[in-house]
C-alpha cells in the first residue's frame, strides 16, 4: 500500500515538475464548448491506542485509504460542465479487540474499490482574472468493493470475503486556481449525499452475512480532501 501510495505522489510531482516552467498570471475563461481531463487523489490514515466505545474496546488500530480519481468534463454552457469520473480506492484495516471473556480477536482487512461517477459543475469566478474559481459538483456515484479478513481469536481463525456495492448522490464543492493557459490546481472536499449499499460476507462454514444500508450524510470531513490538477482546453 505504501508503495502505490508514494508512486502516485511521485507522477503527481513530476506533472507538477514539467508544467512549473510555464506558470504565468492569466487565467482562463469557462466558456461553452471547453473541454477538460485531470486527476486527483486522496490518502487518510487513522491508528488508535485503548479507545473504548459503546460497541467495542480497542487495544489497537490502524486504517489507510487511498483513492485515486480520473474524469474530464464538456461545458454545455458558460461556468457550467457535465462529464464523468472513474475511481480506484485501496484500503487497509488492521485492529485487536479486548473481548469481556476470553482472549483478544485480531482482525485484518484489505479491499479494492472501482467505481463512475457522472456528474455536473457549477463555477463561480472570483473575480475579472478568472484565476480563482468556486465549484460545486453534484453527482451520482455507482461503486462495487471486493476484499478478504481474517479474524483470530485465540486458536480460531475465521476467513471471510467481502463484497459491496453502492449507490449515491453526491455533493463536492471546491476551489479551482489557473496558474497557467488552461493549467490548474484542484482541491475538493466530500460533504455528503444520499446513499445506499449492500454488503455481503461470506465466511467459512457460516452462513452469509448481508448488511443493507440507507443514509443521508451532511457532514464535512478535511480528511477526505481530494487534492489534484487538470487542464481545461
Amino acid at each position: 500500500m505504501k508503495k502505490k501510495f508514494f508512486i502516485i505522489i511521485n507522477l503527481l510531482a513530476f506533472a507538477i515538475g514539467v508544467n512549473g516552467q510555464q506558470i504565468e498570471n492569466g487565467g482562463f475563461e469557462l466558456s461553452k464548448k471547453t473541454m477538460y481531463t485531470g486527476i486527483l487523489m486522496s490518502y487518510t490514515g487513522t491508528q488508535k491506542d485503548n479507545v473504548a466505545s459503546t460497541f467495542e474496546n480497542v487495544i489497537y488500530s490502524k486504517d489507510n485509504s487511498t483513492s485515486v480519481k480520473i474524469g474530464g468534463g464538456y461545458f454545455i454552457l458558460n461556468n457550467f460542465a457535465v462529464g464523468i469520473g472513474l475511481s480506484i480506492g485501496f484500503d487497509n484495516t488492521e485492529k485487536e479487540i479486548n473481548n469481556t471473556i476470553g482472549t483478544n480477536t485480531v482482525s485484518k482487512l484489505n479491499s479494492n474499490t472501482f467505481g463512475f461517477t457522472p456528474f455536473v459543475r457549477n463555477y463561480l469566478s472570483l473575480g475579472s482574472k478568472k484565476r480563482f474559481y468556486l465549484f460545486n459538483q453534484t453527482g451520482i456515484i455507482f461503486s462495487k468493493s471486493k476484499g478478504d479478513e481474517t479474524s483470530t481469536t485465540g486458536n480460531n481463525t475465521i476467513e471471510s470475503t467481502i463484497s459491496k456495492n453502492a449507490l449515491g448522490i453526491s455533493i463536492s464543492p471546491g476551489v479551482l486556481i489557473f496558474v497557467d493557459d488552461g493549467f490548474a490546481f484542484e482541491v475538493n472536499i466530500p460533504i455528503g449525499g444520499v446513499n445506499y449499499s449492500k454488503e455481503t460476507k461470506s465466511s467459512t462454514n457460516l452462513p452469509d452475512a448481508v448488511i443493507k444500508q440507507s443514509n443521508v450524510d451532511l457532514n464535512i470531513n478535511i480528511l477526505r480532501m481530494n487534492l489534484g490538477f487538470s487542464y481545461y482546453f
